[in-house]
C-alpha cells in the first residue's frame, strides 16, 4: 500500500517539473522570436539580456519554491537559448 502511494507521489513531482520546464521554454520561445522579428530595433543583446533575468528569476525562485524544477529550468534555458540565439543571429 506505500508503494503505490510512493509512486503516485513521484508522479505528482515530475508533472510539476515538466510543467514548470516547459512553461519556462514556452516564454523563452516567445521573447526569442519576438526579438527575433523586430531585430532592428532590438538587436541580438535584447533576447541575451530577457534571457539572463529569466534565468535569473528560476535560480531565486528555486530558493523558495520547486528547487529541482527551477533549477532544471535555469539549464534547460540557459543551454537552449544560447544555443537558439547563437544559430538564429548567425544565419
Amino acid at each position: 500500500m506505500d508503494i503505490n502511494n510512493e509512486n503516485n507521489n513521484r508522479a505528482a513531482k515530475k508533472d510539476w517539473t515538466m510543467w514548470i520546464v516547459g512553461i519556462n521554454l514556452v516564454v523563452m520561445i516567445i521573447y526569442t522570436i519576438l526579438f527575433r522579428q523586430t531585430e532592428e530595433n532590438y538587436p541580438m543583446w535584447g533576447t541575451a539580456f530577457f534571457m539572463m533575468v529569466q534565468i535569473v528569476i528560476c535560480l531565486l525562485t528555486a530558493i523558495f519554491f520547486k528547487r529541482k524544477a527551477f533549477l532544471l529550468s535555469a539549464l534547460a534555458v540557459l543551454l537552449i537559448g544560447f544555443s537558439t540565439c547563437w544559430i538564429a543571429y548567425s544565419v
